[in-house]
């Protein structure tokens, strides 16, 4: 009977395991770093740029890229499709355990954003963590920018990477796109890549700007660095970065060492009412004051008054933006109502979009500057 088991054992695993033969050799693997994704309106086709790292190393020498990678471009009615022509065309085998960045264009909008990742969320070799971003022009454009010999979407994961952590920008990955793409109400956020040609002459450069918002159901729509990180106070994603506080009597910049945002939801006069009390810490890292040795108490309260306005004003605008003007529910305030009120979610979901309006909020902020360089405060 045991050994009947093994044997039962066997057969399903076998019948489990990959078609691509166990013993292909790298060189015979399509090493992906990056796939670029946009849409053939016209044809009505999906166009893939494939970033392949080649094991050799000579794709300069092949005329093809500075950088140790090849670009390949594939169009099919699907990604599945697109990406088995592409293993038709090279005779190699993907390999998806390397890629760090799937790039969705303009081009690719509404339901199309889903249906285009569908293909990685099942693909059992897929990574669930790699990062998912949108260009602000054709994927195909950004991904195949000369990198003087290093890989694009390397430079593109770092980008994300650093500029999250500064607080101007999302950090979305693939697994976080399903799950809030699967919340009847939410709208998923992405990074916004573009092209610089103006950062180096006669050089074009990859760089972050901002965020795109993904509604399924209409229009695009985007937000400058500046309106990220009111959206991660608004998120509790803060993790550091620079506060610059402008008033008539001084400019500063605050660093940002600590910060976190509670969030509150009732229900008033039958509408949801939702508080957001932004606790944060921060340091004085530059500062117009004419002197270095003269810094008052009052000084710094002063700072700290202007940086809780500064924070207040700003989520208090993107808020306004999103919830009464664009209708649009990026941050989770559905879901939020569902896990707390289900009787009133459920009477209020089917018509979100017109909900949203009528949402009242309220914004606290306190600041508390620990630091300022190595200067004295004076009493």
């Amino acid at each position: 009977m045991k050994k009947l088991s093994i044997a039962v054992l066997l057969c399903v695993l076998l019948c489990l395991t990959s078609c691509i033969p166990q013993n292909t050799e790298i060189k015979h693997r399509l090493v992906i770093e990056g796939i670029g994704i946009d849409y053939d309106t016209e044809n009505k086709l999906y166009e893939l740029t494939v970033q392949v790292l080649e094991a050799s190393g000579n794709s300069a020498e092949q005329g093809k890229s500075s950088a140790p990678v090849t670009n390949y471009t594939v169009k099919e009615k699907t990604v599945a499709e697109a990406i088995g022509r592409l293993s038709e065309n090279t005779g190699r085998y993907p390999l998806y355990s390397q890629n760090r960045l799937i790039l969705i264009g303009s081009s690719v909008t509404g339901e199309q954003i889903v249906r285009s990742l569908n293909f990685f969320v099942r693909e059992y070799t897929s990574r669930p963590d790699v990062f998912v971003a949108a260009a602000s022009g054709n994927a195909s454009e950004v991904l195949t920018v000369d990198a003087s010999g290093e890989v694009p979407a390397k430079l593109i994961e770092s980008a994300i990477e650093q500029c999250h952590k500064n607080s101007v920008s999302v950090d979305t990955e693939l697994f976080d796109t399903v799950n809030l793409s699967l919340e009847k109400t939410t709208v998923f956020t992405l990074p916004l890549i573009e092209v610089d040609d103006n950062r180096i002459p006669e050089k074009k450069c990859m760089k972050v700007t901002g965020t795109r918002a993904c509604p399924l159901q209409s229009e695009q729509k985007m937000m400058s660095d500046r309106e990220t990180m009111a959206f991660l106070f608004i998120t509790d994603d803060i993790s550091q970065g620079t506060l610059s506080i402008t008033n008539e009597e001084y400019n500063a910049a605050l660093e940002i060492i600590k910060s976190r945002t509670k969030t509150r939801l009732t229900i008033k006069d039958g509408r949801p009412h939702i508080e957001y009390t932004v606790s944060c810490k921060a340091d004085i890292v530059e500062s117009d004051s004419n002197s270095f040795s003269d810094f008052h108490t009052t000084d710094v309260k002063k700072i700290e008054m202007h940086a809780e306005e500064t924070i207040k004003a700003s989520m208090t605008g993107l808020l306004e933006r999103f919830l009464k003007e664009e209708k649009c529910d990026i941050f989770r305030t559905g879901t939020l109502l569902a896990q707390k009120y289900p009787d009133v979610y459920n009477s209020l979901s089917d018509g979100w979009q017109n909900t949203l309006p009528a949402i009242t909020f309220s914004v606290t902020t306190d600041v508390e500057i620990g630091r300022i360089g190595q200067m004295t405060i004076r009493q």
